[in-house]
């Protein structure tokens, strides 16, 4: 029988409400979805499942009230330096190296300028008619 279709029954201790486990389960379904291994064996193959039943199974740390706004503000916080030290990072391209793509690049655009034919010499022009 399916977990979906059965009583979902879980530890009203750790998880006061069906709302933190379906938020809980989602959160841990994206995970899954972006690449995170199960931390249980199981037959299901729908993350959502998975995710559900990691959740009721008690396998999924998690935090609530103030410890929750605290670790996603200072989250928040990470993310935006990180992006702020990608936007001001120059691009580490030394003047050889650009020079050294330049020159690949201008034998590339001659190799395929010599493989190219003008349409006249594939056909022949008019005149020779």
């Amino acid at each position: 029988m399916d977990i979906i279709s059965l009583p979902i029954e879980f530890d009203k201790e750790k998880i006061e409400s069906r709302f933190r486990l379906v938020n809980i389960a989602v959160q841990r379904a994206k995970a899954l979805a972006d690449g995170a291994r199960p931390k249980i064996e199981t037959d299901y193959k729908k993350l959502s499942t998975i995710a559900l039943l990691e959740a009721v199974q008690g396998k999924i740390e998690f935090i609530t009230g103030e410890k929750a706004i605290e670790a996603q503000e200072a989250a928040r916080k990470r993310l935006e330096l990180r992006k702020m030290l990608e936007e001001e990072r120059p691009l580490d391209l030394d003047v050889e190296d650009l020079s050294v793509l330049e020159k690949d690049l201008q034998q590339y655009m001659k190799s395929k300028s010599e493989e190219e034919l003008d349409i006249e010499d594939i056909f022949g022009s008019e005149e020779n008619e």
